[in-house]
C-alpha cells in the first residue's frame, strides 16, 4: 500500500464507519476492490461499490464509498 495506512481514509478524512465494527472487513474488502480493479485497468465504479456486502450497524455506507474512492487514490 505504499506506506498509506489502510485506516485513515476511513477516520479522519471521510469519516467512514462510526463504531468501527465493521472497519476490518470493509478495509480487506475495499483493498481487495481497488486491487482487482487496478489489475483490470479501470476506475472503481458504482457496481463495484455495489459488491461490497459487508454491513455497518452504522449506516455509513456513503461515507465509507468516498473513504474506498479516497483510500485507492493513494494506493
Amino acid at each position: 500500500m505504499g506506506g498509506v495506512c489502510r485506516t485513515g481514509a476511513f477516520r479522519a478524512e471521510a469519516h467512514g464507519p462510526l463504531a468501527r465494527y465493521c472497519q476490518p472487513g470493509q478495509i480487506m474488502a475495499a483493498v481487495a476492490l481497488v486491487r482487482r480493479v487496478r489489475e483490470e485497468g479501470r476506475a472503481i465504479t458504482e457496481a463495484d461499490l455495489d459488491g461490497i456486502r459487508n454491513i455497518c450497524r452504522c449506516g455509513t455506507y456513503p461515507r465509507i464509498r468516498e473513504a474506498i474512492r479516497a483510500g485507492a487514490e493513494r494506493m
